[in-house]
């Protein structure tokens, strides 16, 4: 059961923030807050932001407005995230979300990769947010992935993917949950193969919004984005054959996520646990559980 109760009181507190952290990492509490919600543990939303929140930094300032017939011209300027943002949050003022959403992750698509795929991951975190209700602070944060996408822009060729995307999903994010078991050995490589999972999962949040003559090319860019991780940090090949699920429950696997307080570990696990319920292969459970055992808290 969900529970989206903190999600304003959250997204309060981060409307102080920017979208990195002092480390040099993305900043994912907006992510981590909403997965929280959809797996119905809204209690553990501010402890853990506050937590997180010490390695948080202020956000950028705006520097120039990007005009909407020119766009094109700033796609993949980080320096002008804050610009994007703007931009975003004036469409979301002259148009419903789910227009600006059909419009922008169209034309954002052969760039799903950027950011290590973080633009989509929050853009599809936003969207189901405002699935469940619409509000000013949800649309805001709407605006903010999808700028943040739009800043980190890159593209890398194309796979082409035409059958049931739902089931191209599924085999998505089976596969990297295979890559992510055959590959991450610390906490460098959990980081980088929980995306392959994590981003193919917000996809899944997002095609309902996109237009069906864009979904073939949505799940293409989605493969390759998490192909380029692959290839970038790869070392072995994924996991074949039957996976060894671990002796815990749905809600054991959340509470050891939250316990442990990794925003990586909290995100995947929830990404696992949804895909799970769809096409229950234990190769998920196995990759949510590696990660509780590898990531550590900031």
């Amino acid at each position: 059961m969900t529970d989206y109760s903190m999600m304003e009181p959250a997204l309060e507190v981060l409307a102080r923030y920017g979208p990195d952290l002092r480390s040099g990492l993305t900043n994912h509490a907006p992510m981590v807050v909403e997965a929280l919600a959809a797996v119905g543990r809204a209690d553990a939303v501010m402890p853990w932001l506050e937590r997180y929140r010490a390695g948080m930094l202020p956000p950028p300032a705006r520097s120039e407005r990007i005009r909407r017939d020119a766009w094109q011209a700033v796609l993949g300027r980080t320096d002008r995230v804050a610009d994007w943002t703007a931009l975003l949050v004036e469409e979301l003022e002259d148009a419903a979300w789910r227009d600006v959403v059909a419009r922008w992750v169209t034309r954002l698509a052969p760039g799903i990769c950027a950011s290590a795929l973080h633009g989509v991951i929050r853009a599809g975190h936003a969207v189901r947010s405002l699935d469940e209700a619409e509000s000013p602070a949800r649309r805001r944060e709407l605006a903010e992935g999808l700028g943040y996408w739009a800043a980190a822009y890159q593209t890398i060729g194309l796979l082409d993917v035409r059958r049931d995307p739902s089931a191209v999903i599924s085999e998505m994010t089976e596969t990297f949950a295979r890559v992510y078991l055959a590959n991450a050995h610390d906490v460098l490589t959990a980081i980088v193969f929980v995306h392959g999972v994590t981003g193919a999962t917000a996809v899944r949040s997002l095609l309902p919004g996109v237009p069906a003559a864009a979904v073939p090319d949505m799940l293409a860019y989605a493969w390759q984005a998490g192909c380029a991780l692959y290839a970038t940090f790869g070392t072995a090949p994924a996991v074949d054959g039957d996976v060894d699920a671990p002796p815990a429950s749905h809600d054991t696997l959340v509470d050891m996520a939250i316990a442990n307080g990794d925003e990586h570990a909290i995100k995947l696990t929830e990404a696992c646990l949804r895909e799970f319920a769809l096409n229950p292969s234990p190769a998920y459970l196995a990759a949510a559980r590696h990660a509780i055992g590898v990531l550590v808290a900031a």
